[in-house]
């Protein structure tokens, strides 16, 4: 499955560079698999998308250490994954 989400432009930039491998969400509206792919949208604070994306795969989902509801995705792949 592939999952189209949104993302804050501080916290996109370290993924984008390499900084950040995980990614905690909430599963209100999703089921997180390992192996799904993720489109993240850079938005700004005015929660405008600014155009840039980029895509990764879900490696791990976790819950231990987050609150209900929520999970953490471990990420791979980042900016190398194509989606068609």
């Amino acid at each position: 499955m592939h999952h189209n989400l949104k993302m804050w432009s501080g916290h996109f930039q370290h993924l984008v560079n390499g900084d950040m491998k995980a990614d905690i969400r909430h599963t209100r509206d999703r089921d997180f698999i390992a192996g799904d792919s993720i489109t993240f949208h850079e938005i700004d604070v005015a929660n405008n998308k600014t155009g840039r994306d980029v895509s990764c795969q879900i490696s791990y989902v976790g819950e231990h250490g987050v609150l209900p509801g929520h999970v953490n995705l471990s990420l791979k792949g980042v900016g190398l994954l194509v989606i068609l």
